[in-house]
C-alpha cells in the first residue's frame, strides 16, 4: 500500500489525516499520521501493555528529527500546536509505503533519505533505520526522543514527579520517567548521544475530545542522538523493553518479512485487500499467556470482551495457523463456565460478577460446533457433548440474572436491573429495556439445542439426542408462533408477558445466520428482504431500522459503547459475516449469489484507507457516506471479512 505525492495540497492533507498502525503479538504498537504528526493521545512510537494488559504505557511519543546539510538545517518532523503546525516537515515527505513495513521517503535539497520502521512480531523491540540513498553531500541527523511517560488514555501535563534523566551505557540509553511504567532502552550502533533535558509544551491532539479531558500535553526530551551519514550509509536505533543482543538488521528484516506472509488455506487466491487483512491479523493475535492462548485487542482501546473474542475465533479458524490453537482455547474456555455462564470481560475471568451475558455461552457452543466441522477432531466428541450439556442443563434449570427456559421452550433472560444482551439499552430511569424473551437469544438457544442433539449422536447417546430434538422442536414451534410478525414480515425484538416489541434491530439477522435456523424458506426470505430494505448498507448492518423514530443516522465524533448512538443506527461492519451466512442459508449457493456476496465484501477495501491504513474501524454512521467511528482498528471486523471471503471462495471451488 503506497501513498505518493500527486499535487501538494491533496497529498499534504492526506499526510496529516491518514494514519498508520503497526502491532505485534505482545500487544505493542506504534501509530501516527502519515507525516508523523501525532493527532491523538493514543499515537506513539512505542506503546506497550502493562500490568493486567488493560493499560497501555506510552513510552516514546516520537522523535523530533532534524537534517543538516552543510550549515543548513531542515526539520522533517511535523507537530500541531494551538495556532500553527510546526515544524512543517511534511513538505519533504514524498512517498509512504507499507509493504511489508512502513517506509517514509524524504527529499531534502537533492538528498534522498529513507526511514524504515520495523516492529518485531514476537519481541519487545522496534528498529528505526535511517538510510541516505544517493550520491552527493553527507548529512547530519539530530534525533530527539520525545517522552510522554504516561498511560495512553492520560495526558502528560504535570511535570512534577517525572524523572527526566537518561542513563548512558555501552551504546544504550535508558529512560525511566516513572516507577509505575517500564524502563525504555534505546540502542545506537554509531554516532553519539548527548544528555540535554528540554520540555516541549502544548502539543495539540486535534482528534481528542477537548470537553472531556483536554487535548494538549507537554513532552520532555532527555537528550539527542547525532550521526553523520555519507552516501548509502545507515543509522539504526533499536528501541526496546528487553536487552538487545542481535543487531543483524538484514537477517532480522528477512525473518520478520517471512512472519508477515499471508496465511490463507491452500488453494485460496486472495485479492490484495484480503491479504493485507490476513497479514495484519497474523501479527495482531497476541502471544499466548497463562490466561488465554489467543487474545486480539482493539486499537487504540485495547480491551476486548469475551463475546468479541469468541466471535473473532470464528474467523481465525479459517486460517491454518490458528485452527489448532482454537482447540486448546475452547478447552480452556470451558473451564471458566460457572453455572452455565462464561465471564463477560478480561482479565478478571474468575470474577463471578462478570458472568452476565446469556449469549456468550450460547455463542461458545456454536464455536465448538464450527470447530468440530472444520477440524474433524473426533477425540473431542465427549468433551463437546459434556460441555454443551452442562451449559444447557444450567439454562433449563435456571441460573443467575433471570436466565431460564420457560415452559413454552423459549429462553427468558435478564430483568429490569440486569442486562444480559449485547444491546444494553436503558430507559430514562436507568432500568433495562431489553429483557425477557429476546429474539437473538432464542435463535441461539434453538441452535444450541440442535448442536447438543448433534453431539449426543456423536457419542452414541441416541436416546438423549431424541430428547434434545424434541426440546428443539418445541422451541421452534413456540418461536414461530410468538415471534413472527406477519404484518411486517419480520420478528418481534422481544416478548415479555403480553408485551410485543416490534422494533427492527440488528439481532434479527441471527435467526437467519446460524447453522440451525427455525424459519422456513418463505419466512426466511421475507425477513432477509426486510433486513436488506431497512438495515443493510455496503459496510454491514445498521443496529436499528432507518425508519424507526429513534434512529440516529450520524454519530458524534467520539461515540463509545455507553452512547445510545452505538445501538440506535450505527453500522457494525462485522455483521457482513452474518449477512453472508443468512444469504447462503436462504438464497442458496449458486455462482451468481456468491459473486454478489464477494462484491459486497470487496467494498470494504474503500474503508481500509478511511483513517488507519490497512484496518477496518469499529463502526460507521448509518447514513451515507458512512463515516467511521470508535476504535480505528477493530479485530472482529477483519476476522469476519476474512472468514466470509474464504468461505465463499471454498464454495466457488466446489461449484466449479
Amino acid at each position: 500500500m503506497v501513498r505518493q505525492a500527486t499535487n501538494d495540497s491533496s497529498f499534504s492533507r492526506q499526510l496529516m489525516e491518514k494514519e498508520w498502525l503497526e502491532i505485534n503479538r505482545l500487544g505493542i504498537y506504534n501509530a501516527s499520521t502519515l507525516c508523523g504528526m501525532n493527532s491523538s493521545r493514543f499515537h506513539g512510537l512505542f506503546v506497550a501493555p502493562y500490568g493486567d494488559g488493560k493499560k497501555m504505557a506510552n513510552l516514546l511519543a516520537k522523535f523530533e528529527e532534524s537534517v543538516f546539510i552543510e550549515n543548513r538545517v531542515y526539520e522533517i518532523s511535523t507537530n500541531q500546536y494551538e495556532r500553527s503546525i510546526y515544524p512543517d516537515g511534511y513538505k519533504y515527505l514524498k512517498k509512504v509505503n507499507f509493504d511489508p513495513f512502513p517506509v517514509f521517503y524524504y527529499e531534502i535539497e537533492d538528498r534522498r533519505l529513507e526511514k524504515t520502521i520495523l516492529l518485531l512480531q514476537e519481541k519487545a523491540i522496534l528498529i528505526i533505520r535511517y538510510a541516505l540513498k544517493n550520491q552527493g553531500k553527507s548529512i547530519k541527523l539530530i534525533l530527539k526522543p520525545m517522552i510522554a511517560g504516561r498511560f495512553s488514555h492520560e495526558l502528560a501535563k504535570d511535570i512534577q514527579g517525572i524523572t527526566t534523566d537518561s542513563y548512558i551505557g555501552d551504546k544504550v540509553v535508558k529512560i525511566s520517567p516513572r516507577p509505575d511504567i517500564p524502563e525504555l532502552k534505546i540502542y545506537f550502533m554509531k554516532g553519539n548521544y548527548v544528555p540535554a533535558t528540554l520540555w516541549y509544551y502544548n502539543y495539540l491532539y486535534i482528534k481528542d475530545n477537548e470537553e472531556n479531558s483536554g487535548n494538549k500535553e507537554n513532552l520532555f526530551n532527555p537528550g539527542f542522538f547525532s550521526c553523520t551519514l555519507k552516501p548509502y550509509e545507515i543509522f539504526d536505533l533499536y528501541i526496546s523493553l528487553e536487552d538487545v543482543i542481535d543487531f543483524d538488521y538484514e537477517a532480522i528484516y528477512r525473518r520478520e518479512k517471512e512472519l508477515r506472509r499471508k496465511s490463507a488455506p491452500p488453494g485460496i487466491n486472495c485479492p490484495v485487500y484480503i491479504e493485507t487483512l490476513m497479514q495484519n491479523i497474523n501479527r495482531w493475535v497476541m502471544k499466548p499467556t497463562e490466561k488465554f492462548a489467543l487474545s486480539i485487542p482493539n486499537y487504540y482501546h485495547a480491551d476486548s470482551s469475551l463475546r468479541e473474542t469468541i466471535l473473532c475465533y470464528y474467523g481465525l479458524m479459517y486460517l491454518p495457523e490458528f485452527l489448532p490453537m482454537i482447540g486448546s482455547e475452547i478447552q480452556r474456555l470451558a473451564s471458566l463456565v460457572d453455572e452455565g455462564l462464561l465471564p463477560v470481560s478480561f482479565p478478571s475471568l474468575h470474577n463471578v460478577s462478570t458472568h452476565q451475558a446469556a449469549d456468550c455461552s450460547l455463542m461458545f457452543i456454536n464455536l465448538m460446533y464450527m470447530y468440530h466441522k472444520l477440524s474433524n477432531r473426533r477425540d473431542l466428541d465427549e468433551f463437546f457433548y459434556t460441555t454443551t450439556r452442562d451449559i444447557l442443563d444450567a439454562f433449563q434449570d435456571g441460573t443467575r440474572y433471570g436466565i431460564k427456559q420457560d415452559k413454552d421452550g423459549l429462553l427468558i433472560t435478564g430483568n429490569n436491573n440486569n442486562s444480559t444482551s449485547w444491546i444494553p439499552l436503558l430507559d430514562k430511569n436507568g432500568e433495562v429495556i431489553r429483557y425477557g424473551k429476546l429474539c437473538e437469544h432464542n435463535a441461539l438457544w434453538y441452535n444450541a439445542l440442535k448442536i447438543l442433539e448433534f453431539f449426543s449422536r456423536g457419542v452414541k447417546k441416541n436416546r438423549l439426542a431424541g430428547k434434545y430434538a424434541k426440546y428443539a422442536e418445541s422451541t421452534r414451534r413456540s418461536f414461530i408462533k410468538k415471534f413472527w410478525n406477519a404484518g411486517s414480515h419480520s420478528l418481534y425484538d422481544l416478548i415479555r408477558d403480553d408485551y410485543r416489541d416490534d422494533t427492527l434491530r440488528i439481532g434479527q439477522i441471527i435467526p437467519l445466520a446460524l447453522p440451525f435456523t427455525m424459519l422456513d424458506r418463505e419466512k426466511g426470505l421475507l425477513l432477509l428482504q426486510k433486513i436488506e430494505d431497512d438495515l443493510f448498507t455496503p459496510f454491514g448492518l445498521r443496529t436499528l431500522s432507518r425508519t424507526d423514530s429513534n434512529y440516529i443516522g450520524k454519530c458524534k465524533n467520539t461515540v463509545n459503547r455507553s452512547d445510545p448512538a452505538y445501538y440506535m443506527g450505527s453500522v457494525w461492519p462485522w455483521t457482513i459475516g452474518s449477512y453472508v451466512n443468512a444469504v447462503l442459508n436462504y438464497r442458496g449457493r449458486n455462482i451468481q449469489v456468491i459473486k454478489t456476496l464477494l462484491h459486497f465484501i470487496s467494498r470494504f477495501k474503500e474503508k481500509m484507507t478511511d483513517i488507519t491504513m490497512g484496518f477496518i474501524p469499529e463502526l460507521f454512521d448509518g447514513d451515507p457516506p458512512h463515516d467511521s467511528h470508535g476504535n480505528e482498528a477493530y479485530a472482529l471486523n477483519s476476522t469476519e471479512i476474512i472468514r466470509s471471503y474464504i468461505q465463499l471462495s471454498q464454495i466457488t471451488e466446489k461449484e466449479e
